[in-house]
């Protein structure tokens, strides 16, 4: 008999290298989304996996964390732990990628720059109200918005501060 820990599950699309891939993450029950991506394991695993080509699904994908540039889940449950960072003030930003660019909203410490709570994080940061623009965007459809969306900092070439005071 094999041993199948408890596990949540949770959809999201990724923007890795090959472009948008979709499927199934399983987490513990109590781990944030944003815990669990971070959690240093160098691959991400992915269930009924859809990549750009072939068209058809694969059971099961392994991502190398490295080819990922952003995550968004398709709901905004779990996505951080409930209070984790602390006191915040919403900045809006804009994340330069080799794929497009990120809009949106990150809480920052309080009290902080932007590049200095940047400075701090490590892997994954959350977006709120985000959307992706391709650098080639010529069809708006390919435009995404997403209530929240993780964008990870080491694929990042930059990241600007579009509203508010500091820097």
């Amino acid at each position: 008999m094999t041993f199948h820990p408890e596990q949540r599950r949770a959809t999201a699309a990724l923007l890795t290298d090959l472009g948008w891939c979709q499927g199934t993450l399983h987490l513990p029950p109590m781990q944030s989304l944003m815990d669990f991506l971070n959690s240093g394991s160098p691959i991400v695993k992915l269930t009924r996996a859809r990549v750009p080509s072939p068209p058809e699904p694969f059971a099961f994908v392994a991502v190398r964390r490295e080819a990922i540039h952003l995550v968004a889940p398709t709901m905004d449950e779990l996505v951080e732990t409930p209070g984790a960072i602390g006191h915040t003030t919403p900045r809006d930003v804009v994340v330069l990628l080799d794929a497009g660019r990120v809009t949106g909203r990150l809480e920052v410490l309080r009290n902080l720059r932007v590049s200095d709570f940047l400075r701090q994080q490590m892997g994954l940061v959350a977006l709120r109200e985000a959307t992706f623009t391709p650098h080639d965007a010529t069809d708006p459809a390919a435009t995404r918005r997403f209530p929240v969306a993780l964008v990870n900092l080491a694929r990042a070439t930059g990241v600007a501060q579009t509203s508010g005071n500091g820097n």
